[in-house]
């Protein structure tokens, strides 16, 4: 759709214009979805025992 052909462009433009952000943001959800999965299992652990 037009839509995505057009946020895809955008995320060309930042990506080449700022690769750091880019790698910020993925770090970023990177460690967020760690953290995630250790509280979980923490409560799964909890739960559990």
């Amino acid at each position: 759709s037009k839509e995505e052909n057009l946020a895809k462009n955008i995320d060309l433009k930042i990506n080449r214009q700022y690769p750091h952000l880019v790698i910020f943001n993925h770090k970023k959800t990177v460690s967020k979805s760690i953290l995630e999965t250790v509280s979980f299992m923490f409560v799964v652990k909890v739960t559990l025992s």
